[in-house]
């Protein structure tokens, strides 16, 4: 498994989805940590959310200026 730093530049470079599911997986216990006392549906819901909002943050990410992609990640499940 590459890590999140090769996988935010496949995606930058190449637009690779598979790449883009990778980072989510990564980020799935954390994920499911902030859905576990929902319901089913609204636990789905921010399920969905939150993979939209990954995907949108790496496609935003400059792997060039930020410091770290998890960190930011971590920001954006956090808020």
């Amino acid at each position: 498994m590459n890590g999140l730093y090769e996988l935010t530049k496949k995606v930058k470079v190449s637009n690779d989805n598979h790449a883009i599911s990778e980072i989510v997986s990564i980020f799935d216990p954390k994920i499911k940590s902030k859905t576990r006392t929902l319901d089913i549906h609204a636990g789905e819901d921010l399920k969905q959310e939150l993979t939209i909002e990954i995907t949108k943050a790496i496609k935003r990410f400059d792997v060039k200026r930020a410091p770290s992609f998890l960190e930011y990640v971590n920001k954006l499940i956090n808020k």
